[in-house]
């Protein structure tokens, strides 16, 4: 089976609210054991998500998810193969453990955990157990009804890099991926006029990353004046062929509208148009300011499931990138290890495949290689943040 590698996008950020009441799940089954929360979705009974009562616990975390983890498997039977490469990260607030197993006939099953810690120090655990590929939507369902829960138990999670990566980056390997960009584009600047955009919004999902571990991360979505909405956008706004990307790419179209705090955004979902509330855990991403310059080193940890952070002995990422405030970047695609001691340097800018000229411009930059070569790409700082970044669908932080 394949090996399972966590990655994480930043900014899960979960405000303190008063516990209230288990949550249910539309189209879930739930049922309740004194304080234990079972939960199974109509159409796939071999699906559990189990919600655990409130632990006491003063040590690590990470060291107590490992060990219910691993008793959990037993319990149910199963053991854990030698040659599963189990996962263990911890996110900030959140621990997630993810391994498979088998019974003594062979059966695979996916198992994950999820931990956090409470005020009162007492730790809140959930089991998700299911057979089949990782790639599963009720997971998604599942991680999301946990972070709920969170956010109501008070969890709180600072929007900085401490999520991006973490663990022990002892022995790297890396393997390097890149996107297919298929989106239709004008000329420069001859796509969507600045007035015509109403603003860059990330959002945060849940899903899969390589190898099938849990991701947590934020996908950026373009708004339009008329109440269009175009999902994860890679290419320049200014640069996209509106006309012929809804021809071409007819599921990344849709529609929103914005209802007090909470933005309703109706999209394709397997061929169907889905209405969704996105409360609490969306943002509006900020432009940069005219001639606006970037400085430092920073690697991409994210951004459409294309890149993985994760593991105890293994990073995947797409490249690093390093800033001057002369206007000039260096792209270095690396086999891993700290991307901090490279830099803008003569040595490094003559190398016309890898560096040359940026330009900040609206919600867009413009690199300009030494060979010739022009990339225009949506660009977008975090919230509050002039140090993490978007480009095009990669989410940047200082490395």
């Amino acid at each position: 089976m394949r090996t399972l590698l966590p990655a994480l996008s930043i900014l899960l950020s979960l405000s303190a609210a008063a516990q209230n009441a288990m949550p249910p799940i539309d189209g879930w089954n739930q049922q309740v054991q004194g304080a234990r929360y079972t939960f199974t979705p109509h159409s796939q009974n071999d699906f559990l998500y189990e919600v655990m009562p409130p632990e006491q616990h003063v040590g690590e975390l990470a060291g107590w998810l490992d060990k219910t983890a691993k008793q959990t498997v037993q319990e149910a039977g199963y053991n854990i193969p030698a040659t599963a490469n189990t996962q263990r990260r911890n996110f900030q607030a959140i621990n997630i453990w993810g391994s498979y197993a088998k019974n003594k006939w062979g059966q695979a099953k996916n198992f994950f955990l999820l931990a956090y810690r409470r005020a009162d120090n007492s730790v809140r655990y959930a089991k998700i157990i299911y057979p089949g590929s990782p790639k599963n939507t009720y997971l998604n369902n599942a991680v999301d009804h946990f972070a709920a829960l969170a956010r109501k138990e008070g969890v709180e999670l600072t929007p900085d890099k401490a999520g991006a990566g973490g663990g022990n980056k002892q022995k790297e390997t890396t393997t390097v991926t890149s996107k297919k960009q298929k989106t239709p584009t004008t000329a420069p600047g001859q796509g969507v006029k600045p007035a015509e955009i109403r603003g860059i919004v990330i959002n945060a999902e849940t899903g899969i990353g390589v190898g099938g571990m849990v991701i947590i991360e934020y996908r950026p979505y373009l708004l339009l004046q008329n109440g269009s909405i175009y999902r994860y956008p890679i290419v320049a706004p200014y640069d996209l062929d509106v006309a012929a990307s809804k021809i071409a790419e007819p599921n990344k179209w849709g529609a929103w509208k914005l209802e007090g705090k909470t933005l309703v955004v109706t999209l394709p979902e397997k061929g169907v148009m889905k209405t969704k509330r996105w409360t609490g855990k969306w943002f509006w991403a900020k432009a940069p300011v005219a001639n606006e310059k970037i400085k430092g080193a920073y690697m991409t940890i994210g951004g459409g499931g294309n890149t993985a952070l994760g593991g105890n002995t293994m990073i995947v990422y797409s490249g690093n990138i390093n800033f001057n405030d002369k206007g000039q970047f260096v792209m270095k695609k690396t086999a891993g290890g700290s991307n901090s001691d490279f830099d803008v340097s003569t040595t490094t800018y003559s190398n016309s495949n890898a560096a040359g000229t940026y330009k900040l411009n609206g919600y867009s930059i413009e690199m300009k290689y030494n060979n010739g070569q022009v990339v225009r790409k949506l660009f977008y700082f975090y919230p509050d943040s002039r140090t993490t970044f978007g480009i095009g669908d990669d989410a940047y932080v200082p490395d």
